[in-house]
């Protein structure tokens, strides 16, 4: 688990007020999001630099956290004059080496970088009181941050007067901080500064002015989602559910399209793990026929869903085209991991297999999620009667499974070693069996 420590660094605050000073050209109104940041430095790039760029919304994320504060020449550029400043330093850059003898973390692209561990743990019933833990610890921190800390402290003790998108923006960077913590440190890590940040937006929300009060459902959206993703690691659908069908109704109080359609293929993926092959269909179809445009990435995830949840209730699925049409889609987004799942389905373990070896050989996933999809392996090569290799990768998966508390990877590692039944007299298989046995399930004693 994730240790708790002071703040040492603050986000960097300077390049959330300057995107918050642009409007979106959308014409709504409202302050640039970081997608719309992050697009208009690519078309910066290409028209006066003749370079194409990808920078996404989780880059621009990850220099307003501040865990990656002096990126590419370029890029500085770009941000410059779209942000309308004349230094870097005015948008918080600077260059920030570590000593030789300092670790670093996560991989080296600065998408993934790995965030700084939370900062505050805040619990079901934090209210107001959240805030202050951005200053309960002043030592070492610079008096900027605890402008910010203040500034905060302000919104949330009387949101009528002193909320603004910038203090929302705080509060969503804590929520960023809590997805990379879940992804290396796991759910149980993650859950209480989570479901902090829609304590706040619920305690908030009923004050704040109209223009405040969108930006604000739209992060208890993300927020509320996020969480029914926790418990959905945690192995507790009903509370998924339960905080999936929160997220959606802050997505329908702010209109946001996109996020409704984004629960929905949640919740096809949740019934997937419940073995409702028909909810499986029935979701994913709704997600694709909504009045939304989703991202080509979940298009194509969507799609491949129908294809699982045929699969499931016994019709006959063109596998081969199915997993085609969604490579289409995805417009050379990753869903490889999503196919092989397919492919168990429509019992043919053996592509399966091949699949999750070539891509898990690869870098880009976090640790929780590797171990989950390594247990699918296992299932694969189990269903493909290789039970040594399966067996070794299932006790990897095994591992992982305790060192971020994933029950839902436990549960997938149980499967592989149930599908392995025939082989139960193997040194290999019994290994698993006792290492099962022998290790402790994470805590349930959780926020519910």
């Amino acid at each position: 688990m994730a240790t708790q420590r002071g703040l040492q660094e603050p986000p960097n605050a300077k390049l959330v007020a300057a995107r918050l000073r642009q409007l979106s050209p959308s014409g709504s109104g409202q302050p640039m999001s970081r997608q719309e940041l992050a697009e208009a430095v690519n078309s910066w790039q290409w028209q006066h630099e003749k370079v194409r760029d990808y920078l996404d919304e989780n880059d621009i994320g990850s220099y307003e956290r501040g865990d990656y504060r002096w990126p590419r020449q370029r890029r500085r550029d770009g941000l410059r004059a779209v942000l309308d400043v004349q230094t870097d330093a005015e948008l918080g850059f600077y260059r920030n080496r570590r000593p030789r003898s300092a670790p670093t973390t996560g991989s080296e692209s600065e998408q993934h970088r790995l965030a700084p561990e939370p900062t505050s743990s805040w619990t079901a019933d934090s209210g107001s009181g959240a805030a202050d833990s951005f200053s309960s610890d002043t030592q070492g921190i610079s008096p900027y941050a605890l402008e910010w800390a203040q500034r905060v402290r302000n919104g949330v003790a009387d949101p009528a007067r002193n909320a603004d998108v910038a203090v929302v923006e705080v509060f969503r960077l804590q929520l960023d901080t809590a997805k990379a913590v879940d992804g290396h440190f796991g759910a149980a890590a993650a859950l209480s500064t989570a479901r902090g940040v829609v304590d706040v937006v619920a305690s908030m929300i009923p004050s704040v002015p109209e223009v405040v009060r969108r930006e604000l459902s739209m992060l208890g959206a993300e927020a509320a989602e996020f969480v029914g993703w926790l418990y959905r690691d945690l192995a507790d659908a009903a509370l998924a559910n339960l905080w999936y069908d929160r997220a959606m109704e802050y997505a329908q109080v702010c209109g946001h399209l996109p996020m409704q359609g984004f629960v929905l293929l949640r919740k096809s993926q949740l019934a997937y793990e419940s073995g409702d092959g028909y909810r499986v269909r029935m979701l994913a179809g709704a997600a694709i026929e909504g009045p939304w445009k989703l991202s080509s990435a979940l298009m194509a995830e969507a799609l491949l869903q129908i294809a699982r949840g045929d699969a499931m209730i016994g019709q006959c699925v063109d596998m081969d085209t199915a997993t085609r049409q969604a490579r289409d889609v995805a417009d050379g987004e990753d869903v490889t991991l999503r196919e092989a799942s397919c492919w168990i389905e429509a019992k043919q373990p053996e592509r399966a297999a091949q699949i999750y070896g070539e891509r898990l050989g690869t870098s880009g996933l976090s640790t929780r999620d590797t171990g989950y999809f390594r247990a699918r392996q296992a299932v694969a090569l189990a269903q493909s009667e290789q039970p040594d290799l399966a067996a070794a990768r299932a006790l990897e998966a095994l591992s992982t499974s305790v060192h971020t508390g994933s029950i839902r990877t436990y549960g997938a590692v149980r499967n592989a070693h149930r599908v392995l039944a025939p082989w139960h007299a193997r040194d290999t298989v019994v290994a698993l069996g006792e290492a099962l046995n022998s290790v402790a399930l994470p805590s349930q004693q959780l926020p519910r």
